[in-house]
């Protein structure tokens, strides 16, 4: 049986995550999200994809400003690293419209690669990366990893996204 976190929630927990471009967006229930924008060329971050495994980290400080320590899902900004490379940073955002009918679009789905066309002339189509994600927390909450499960329900080794708090 899974062991208990600080915050009362299991320390292995399956969870649906989207990809979709350089943003990376968690969805723990239909109300909890965390979404975050990686601020890195897509050209970049798809071509690390096409490289292998993907094994993405982002780091935060230690504590907050006051000496205070945040959930790691209420932290704001996250240095980026892409297999072991400085790529730029994340920045934590709520779900805009957009988002959100990104999120509807592709919601009845567990598993999915695609496109969405655009919505709206001018608009470009979104390239989307849909699956269930293993969700492991570590005992003193300082860590989060989420990686993705194969179809079978085996954990795979395609893409992995670590939350690490440093310090």
């Amino acid at each position: 049986m899974p062991t208990q976190t600080h915050q009362n929630q299991p320390s292995w927990a399956p969870s649906t995550a989207t990809a979709t471009g350089p943003r990376f967006c968690v969805e723990y229930n239909d109300t909890h999200h965390l979404l975050l924008d990686l601020v890195i060329p897509t050209s970049l971050f798809a071509k690390q994809i096409d490289s292998g495994p993907l094994r993405i980290a982002l780091k935060c400080d230690g504590d907050d400003n006051d000496g205070t320590r945040k959930p790691l899902r209420s932290v704001p900004t996250w240095k980026v690293c892409l297999n072991g490379r400085s790529m730029g940073y994340a920045v934590k955002r709520w779900p805009t419209d957009d988002d959100r009918s990104i999120m509807d679009a592709v919601g009845w789905k567990t598993a999915a690669v695609g496109v969405i066309e655009a919505a709206a002339e001018g608009k470009d189509e979104v390239v989307y990366m849909r699956g269930c994600f293993e969700r492991v927390v570590g005992g003193s909450g300082d860590s989060e990893t989420y990686h993705l499960m194969n179809p079978g329900g085996t954990p795979g080794d395609e893409l992995s996204v670590f939350l690490i708090r440093g310090g």
